[in-house]
């Protein structure tokens, strides 16, 4: 069945969709066993089925109401960003749905998507995996650049330049690494679609992430290299990430400038150290039977696996982070497809906020979706990509 669906779908498959034989060629070449594969897909069929009921009238996620839409828009992008990774039949209306309510119904409507940096980043993620709309991708690529905060490398929240509007001040709009997690794949993946990205923004980002980075290999929410008491292993699977990128992109530059590609390589042999033991305390608390109190347990597990596909290590140490995660995840499923902050639990409602958030990284870590962003891969997304005509 999965075979003639596959054939009647085949002309509009992008190669970067995730679909059943993708994603069955990612897990078998990292050695995920028959069984556990028939679970892996058995969750990504039902988070689907979740998403696709959850969707609005409208396309978006999350209801119509007075001071949601920034919220709306930005979970709207997410979920779709996640159907379009999962590549079903199933997911193919919800997802051109979604990108009418981001886009407006002209294609030309698309200011909501450039309200923030998050907004921005993962809508360019959602449309070079869609290969659609090529001039937004250019439009929200060159705004991502000229955000960027020249000092730091980083990323505020909008997408205004200095960060300044009628809502937000530079004051306010304070540089952090989340939203440079998404500045600098929204860059990736606009550069990868052939948006025109200068070398001197991902300097800015490598130098900035160097920086930034403390004595110990880890990295801040805020850019300060000062080791502050606690962890914070997001940050350390966020900044690798963007050094990694950053180092990519700027891969004739280093060549020329042993200098800089000497303290590039320390601060990623710093992040590597780190990786490894942040990495697996964070897969142990968030294994089956302890409670995940946040939706950003999800947040973070995507984080770490985008930080593995890039540096393209599948163990740390003696753990296998996808099989670890996956297992997780497996046991915290609802029975309606999603996944809730604090595992299996009774929700006021299956269209709250945090479920669809929670289920959308959920579904691209078990996609291994990031293979598809990550700078260094045999992917045939590296191969020579057709001209995109259409909106």
């Amino acid at each position: 069945m999965r075979i003639a669906i596959g054939l009647l779908v085949l002309a509009y498959a992008a190669p970067v969709s995730a679909d059943y034989d993708e994603t069955e060629r990612r897990l078998k070449a990292v050695g995920v066993d028959e069984a556990l594969r028939k679970r892996i897909h058995a969750a990504i069929d039902r988070a689907v089925v979740f998403l696709v009921d959850s969707q609005g009238k409208r396309g978006s996620w999350m209801p119509h109401r007075a001071g949601m839409r920034s919220w709306r828009t930005g979970v709207t992008a997410l979920c779709a960003l996640a159907l379009r990774h999962a590549g079903t039949p199933a997911t193919r209306e919800p997802v051109k749905k979604a990108l009418r309510y981001l886009m407006g119904p002209d294609g030309k409507g698309h200011k909501r998507v450039l309200s923030g940096v998050y907004t921005g980043g993962i809508t360019v993620m959602l449309l070079m995996a869609d290969r659609s709309h090529p001039d937004v991708v250019r439009e929200v690529t060159r705004r991502m650049a000229e955000c960027q905060r020249k000092h730091s490398g980083w990323w505020g929240y909008t997408l205004y330049p200095n960060g300044a509007s009628a809502q937000s001040t530079v004051q306010t709009d304070i540089s952090n690494l989340s939203t440079s997690q998404f500045g600098a794949l929204g860059l990736w993946a606009g550069a990868r679609t052939g948006a025109a990205v200068s070398p001197a923004v991902w300097r800015r980002v490598l130098e900035g992430m160097i920086r930034a980075q403390t004595p110990k290999g880890s990295w801040n929410y805020f850019p300060r290299p000062k080791d502050l008491a606690g962890r914070y292993a997001t940050g350390v699977f966020m900044g690798i990430a963007n050094l990694v990128l950053a180092e990519q992109a700027l891969k004739p530059v280093l060549a020329a400038d042993r200098e800089l590609a000497k303290k590039t390589m320390a601060a990623r042999l710093r992040a590597m150290r780190v990786l490894r033991r942040e990495g697996r305390a964070f897969l142990e608390s968030f294994e089956p039977g302890v409670t995940a109190a946040h939706t950003s347990g999800y947040y973070t597990l995507y984080a770490l696996e985008k930080a593995c596909l890039f540096l393209g290590i599948e163990n740390l140490g003696d753990v296998p982070w996808y099989r670890s995660g996956a297992l997780t995840l497996l046991d915290r499923q609802n029975a309606d497809g999603s996944w809730s902050p604090g595992g299996k639990e009774r929700r006021a409602s299956v269209k709250a906020r945090r479920d669809y958030v929670a289920t959308a990284f959920a579904l691209l870590f078990l996609l291994r979706s990031s293979e598809v962003y990550r700078p260094i891969t045999p992917s045939p997304v590296d191969g020579k990509r057709p001209v995109v005509t259409g909106k």
